[in-house]
């Protein structure tokens, strides 16, 4: 055979067995290798880098911190996380919180997630928040939500406050719209006289016992113009130590003082007399001395006798006056009312008396 035709037929017998299908009883022609490249080192995990540990110094300043956060209105720590939320997750959260106590907590629990849930939605949309906690059927659970109302409502809608706290006032427990009050309180000082009075007759009309709210009434307030819209004698009269009496003693001692001697009498004088204005009796000690000697007898007599079940408690306060005294024959008069005490049935506080004049 020629060299052509044998290269030939190497030719077409290769091709044929290439192309070709393999049964299964035959071996395919193994493909070729091909060299893996190989995978570079693993590089070795970065180190995380901890935060510094607070100093002392920094963990007291980080809880003063949050403590003056948590005294303003509508504080809430749950804030940054829910402020993705919509309105409907918030709303969601917060019926299923009331609806299923064992997953949430009992609503009364201070600092539980159902007040933040509800803080927030009192955040976006108070009428909305507010018309949803009188709806629900629970009275209890109603008056357990009252001290979230009451704390997060916003200042500057505190004649709204004050209403919704009169129209709802069967589901506040005592003190539960102290926060209320003082927003309306603060707001009426800032409008005057008439207003704080009429501020005033609500908190008596309706029961309002712990009004007892010092604000800072601006200087140059009005107390006159006060007195003569007739509540503060009313509430005087009930409360020595209201604090809108207290507040006019705090700007202006001697003008509250002699207006409570005159309009309210001699019983109702001691926080003017013996009141620390400044936290230490000592230093007003003989202002309150001379004034307790311009008294007539009659007056000094009521004065004893609204003083005679409070002296077990503050017998030191009789004493400075006594030492405050430079007429003898007073001294002497306020010597004879531990027999008093003891006639009163107030034993105690007799023996206490005499024992702080002795020292």
């Amino acid at each position: 055979m020629k060299p052509t035709s044998l290269i030939f037929l190497c030719a077409v017998l290769s091709g044929w067995l290439l192309g070709r299908p393999w049964s299964h009883g035959e071996a395919p022609v193994p493909a070729p290798s091909v060299e893996q490249p190989v995978a570079p080192p693993s590089r070795p995990a970065k180190k995380v880098t901890r935060k510094r540990p607070l100093t002392q110094d920094e963990f007291l300043s980080a809880l003063k911190q949050h403590a003056a956060d948590s005294k303003k209105p509508g504080f809430n720590p749950m804030a940054d996380m829910l402020a993705g939320w919509t309105d409907e997750q918030v709303i969601g959260a917060l019926r299923e919180s009331v609806s299923d106590p064992a997953a949430h907590g009992l609503p009364g629990d201070e600092g539980n997630v159902t007040f933040f849930l509800l803080t927030e939605w009192m955040r976006r949309d108070l009428d909305a928040a507010a018309q949803w906690l009188t709806g629900l059927d629970s009275t209890l659970l109603k008056g357990q939500l009252t001290p979230c109302m009451s704390a997060n409502w916003p200042p500057e809608r505190a004649a709204e406050g004050l209403a919704f706290l009169v129209a709802n006032e069967g589901i506040f427990g005592y003190d539960h719209g102290a926060r209320l009050l003082t927003n309306a309180v603060n707001a009426a000082v800032m409008d005057g006289a008439p207003a704080v009075n009429g501020l005033m007759k609500t908190a008596r009309e309706h029961g309002l016992e712990y009004f007892n709210v010092l604000p800072d009434f601006p200087p140059g307030f009005d107390f006159h113009a006060l007195a003569e819209g007739g509540e503060l004698k009313a509430a005087v009269q009930k409360d020595f130590k209201n604090p809108v009496i207290l507040a006019w003693a705090k700007q202006d001692r001697d003008a509250a003082y002699q207006w409570t001697l005159e309009n309210a009498g001699a019983g109702h004088v001691y926080e003017q007399l013996l009141g620390r204005k400044d936290g230490k009796l000592t230093a007003d000690i003989h202002w309150a001395a001379e004034r307790y000697g311009e008294m007539d007898a009659e007056q000094r007599q009521e004065f004893y006798g609204s003083m005679l079940g409070r002296w077990v408690q503050m017998p030191s306060d009789m004493r400075q006056l006594k030492e405050g005294m430079r007429d003898p024959a007073l001294r002497s008069e306020m010597d004879q009312l531990s027999v008093q005490m003891l006639y009163a049935g107030n034993g105690l506080g007799a023996f206490l008396f005499l024992d702080a004049i002795e020292d």
